[in-house]
């Protein structure tokens, strides 16, 4: 999709949020400054914002199997909450490594995302979510 940035002169850091940009959009290109007199000004550029290579998803096989086992209880999987705080699982060694052992981080909620799209993949009968 084709998307469009602008950066603000006026910005003391604008120089630097350009470089960063240009760094992560290598493809961007230059358009046109606007602004002037009565307005800041505005230094615009173009970039196409497909989609950048996503790392693979995968859960251990050990880890895959606490899951099936925990969430193949018929209703009570309406239960299951999406929130790294609202798991609330029978099996510890799946709590722990869902919340990164209680430490509830970056880490923790990856692991509840890719977890949840395991399930979700299950449950559509698709392989979203690698087992090793």
């Amino acid at each position: 999709m084709i998307k469009f940035k602008d950066f603000y002169v006026s910005d003391s850091d604008y120089e630097e949020q350009m470089e960063l940009f240009q760094n992560e959009h290598p493809n961007a290109e230059f358009i046109q400054i606007t602004g002037g007199h009565m307005s800041p000004e505005r230094i615009w550029f173009k970039y196409n914002d497909e989609l950048k290579e996503q790392p693979e998803l995968s859960i251990p096989k050990k880890i895959a199997e606490l899951a099936d086992k925990e969430f193949n209880q018929g209703d009570d999987v309406l239960r299951f909450g999406f929130s790294t705080t609202e798991f609330g699982f029978a099996n510890e060694e799946l709590r722990f490594w869902v919340t990164n052992y209680g430490e509830y981080d970056e880490v923790a909620t990856e692991r509840a995302n890719i977890l949840s799209a395991y399930l979700a993949g299950k449950a559509l009968g698709v392989e979203l979510v690698e087992v090793k």
